[in-house]
């Protein structure tokens, strides 16, 4: 997937509320890839890969948890920086 089409998924999930957005003392950790499912792209994150995860409280204050490739953890970051 080129950076053109992760773009306009991430703002989509954002938009749908599939991804999070800002969420008050987000927790970040990286590491290697766990073979999980990425939340931005929906593809596997091999143990070769570096995996984000964002650790989010919702609204009824229950923890949240995003794994991302890191491609997908910077495009997610951007658009929020954006405002998307």
């Amino acid at each position: 997937m080129d950076i053109t089409e992760l773009t306009a998924l991430v703002r989509s999930r954002l938009a749908s509320g599939q991804l999070p957005r800002p969420c008050q003392r987000p927790k970040i950790f990286a590491g290697s890839g766990d073979g999980g499912t990425c939340a931005c792209c929906s593809q596997q994150i091999t143990a070769r890969q570096v995996q984000y995860d964002v650790e989010c409280l919702s609204s009824e204050r229950e923890t949240q948890l995003f794994s991302m490739h890191l491609q997908c953890f910077n495009v997610w970051a951007a658009e929020l920086s954006l405002g998307s």
